[in-house]
């Protein structure tokens, strides 16, 4: 057995990236040769569409994301929109920041878009680390699952074209449930009703 990666140079989707193996033995007068074993591996893709206040129209530039693999325990080196690898997800430091390890923060474009190659067919989870300026940083990370279909014949995979919508919406944030703020109301109506 063996094993090979797929490099940057892999074809996204389509008739995937075939490899074909055989064994030669025996000594120079009694060579043989297995049959030919092919296996095809498939990479995927899928984009990023930011934009403001539920209008599509309105993209936003700027907003800073990680993408997370399936149990949110690694974090996606991506360079030039195509992914090398996974590292572990840091600590959060003493005040609650994380810092994100190079090249796995990603940035939308003036288009509100980003684009990441080579993926597997899998389950991925976008974390916001970082809003436009004047919206609010998303609260719960958006999951992305990547579903390829199988041909009619069943020798192929296919994947429509992926495009993960994440809305983010401007003004003031409410106070959280629980927060000071609902602590002051409780705080005023108590006084109010003595």
């Amino acid at each position: 057995s063996y094993s090979a990666t797929v490099n940057e140079n892999a074809v996204i989707g389509g008739n995937g990236n075939p490899n074909t193996s055989k064994l030669s033995y025996g000594d120079s007068s009694t060579t043989k040769t297995t049959p030919d074993s092919t296996t095809i591996t498939y990479t995927w893709s899928f984009d990023i569409l930011k934009y403001g206040n539920g209008d599509e129209t309105k993209v936003l530039e700027d907003a800073k994301f990680v993408l997370l693999n399936n149990n949110k325990t690694k974090v996606a080196t991506i360079v030039n929109g195509k992914l090398i690898g996974w590292v572990d997800v840091p600590a959060a430091g003493t005040d609650g920041t994380i810092t994100w390890p190079a090249n796995t923060i990603l940035t939308t474009n003036a288009q509100g878009k980003i684009d990441i190659d080579g993926l597997d067919a899998d389950t991925y989870y976008l974390r916001e680390v970082e809003a436009p300026k004047g919206y609010n940083k998303l609260t719960e990370d958006e999951e992305v699952k990547i579903q390829p279909m199988a041909s009619e014949d069943g020798k192929s995979l296919t994947l429509t074209s992926l495009t993960v919508k994440v809305n983010n919406q401007s003004g003031s944030e409410l106070p959280s449930t629980g927060g000071m703020g609902t602590t002051i109301f409780y705080v005023v109506g108590s006084i109010l009703l003595v």
